[in-house]
């Protein structure tokens, strides 16, 4: 019983621990990413991600994220004209030459799969640079699901 109790405190602890790093690079840098993800009809669906940048980066910046692996890409619908939007293998790819501060960029695309929404899912990275300093962070956010 004291071993189980021990190991316990210490996974506890360590999640803690990890809850307060794994996000850190996103608040040091004042990025939010959010990903949407709305069915259009059986097996097409219309997936919106959008970066808000806060007020500290301002300059090149990249975000990539993998497809989901049962999903195959159809379109994109619209993005903004300061962002590079594009495919590359089973990779979605957003490209800013001058990412400008207190800005949201918008990438929207649609994505064909035979899974149901609620078992999608894409994890992507964005990098950048931020006064000569690289940066990079790991975006595991879920989507919201409409």
């Amino acid at each position: 019983m004291k071993v189980l109790f021990k190991k316990v405190t210490i996974f506890s602890i360590l999640m803690i621990g990890l809850s307060f790093t794994l996000d850190s690079d996103r608040t040091n840098y004042d990025f939010e990413i959010k990903k949407s993800i709305v069915q259009i009809e059986e097996g097409l669906y219309e997936v919106v991600i959008r970066v808000n940048n806060g007020d500290l980066v301002n300059g090149i910046a990249r975000y990539e994220a993998k497809l989901p692996i049962t999903a195959d890409f159809v379109k994109t619908v619209s993005s903004n004209e300061n962002l590079r939007f594009g495919l590359d293998g089973r990779k979605v790819k957003m490209l800013w030459m001058h990412l400008q501060k207190n800005k949201s960029y918008t990438a929207i695309f649609q994505i064909k799969s035979k899974l149901s929404i609620d078992k999608l899912k894409m994890k992507g990275k964005l990098s950048g640079h931020q006064d000569g300093d690289k940066f990079s962070f790991d975006d595991t956010t879920s989507f919201d699901v409409f």
